[in-house]
């Protein structure tokens, strides 16, 4: 995350920190020792922002799976996990990348698409499954295939 270099945002627990992150619930600012990384977001784990660890998953869980299900259709929400395509980087050709498209959803309009670790955009380690929808160029969403569903499609 960051910030305005103006501006040194300090830890809301531990003043005399840098805040390396927010929550997203509540915004506030906090160091990485006070954060609670929960499906790809950071939370504070007070509980007016949804309490511990486990409990902030199954929150975010449910929040993710409410917010997909106005972009996947239901037979492609329930092949995948909660977990999010990660974003891709590549600087000269090094990087990750996503390749492929397969097994396109008539419903939803999804696709099936692996992300790979780079090297010169030649594609050396695969990193993931993701059924993925499209929103122009390099702008996406996506969640990870779950291994049983890959497992019937080998």
């Amino acid at each position: 995350m960051l910030f305005d270099r103006t501006e040194e945002k300090r830890c809301t627990r531990h003043p005399m920190r840098k805040a390396d992150s927010f929550c997203h619930r509540c915004k506030r600012h906090f160091c990485i020792d006070c954060l609670i990384e929960a499906e790809g977001y950071y939370y504070c784990g007070d509980p007016e922002c949804g309490g511990s660890g486990r409990e902030l998953a199954a929150t975010a869980a449910a929040e993710t799976n409410q917010k997909h299900a106005e972009l996947f259709c239901p037979e492609c929400i329930s092949t995948t996990e909660t977990e999010i395509a990660r974003s891709t980087f590549t600087l000269n050709g090094c990087g990750t990348m996503l390749y492929g498209s397969g097994r396109k959803c008539p419903k939803c309009g999804s696709e099936e698409s692996s992300a790979w670790w780079c090297l010169f955009f030649i594609p050396i380690l695969r990193d993931g499954r993701y059924r993925v929808r499209w929103f122009g160029s390099g702008r996406y969403i996506g969640r990870k295939i779950k291994a049983e569903v890959l497992g019937k499609h080998a």
